[in-house]
């Protein structure tokens, strides 16, 4: 399991990542709840299973947010005059 994409997501390397991406404005908190996802990454670094749904959700967030960046999804938060 250890080059499962959601393994990945859990290393020590990654979680300095998803901090800061939690910090940071994103396309993503137009369209889910920012501390719902804080709570998941800190039960997913808790937790041993490394293919435990909680993980695979933060993940799943976590990958949403790039696919905006990649498809350049306008969001409210893309639109200067709603910030």
């Amino acid at each position: 399991m250890r080059n499962h994409p959601y393994a990945a997501a859990r290393s020590d390397a990654s979680q300095s990542c998803v901090e800061q991406w939690l910090d940071s404005y994103r396309p993503t908190w137009d369209h889910v709840d920012r501390r719902g996802v804080r709570q998941l990454a800190g039960e997913t670094w808790r937790i041993a299973d490394r293919r435990d749904e909680v993980g695979q959700t933060l993940f799943r967030v976590f990958t949403f947010d790039h696919w905006l960046d990649v498809c350049q999804i306008e969001t409210s938060w893309s639109d200067p005059t709603c910030r």
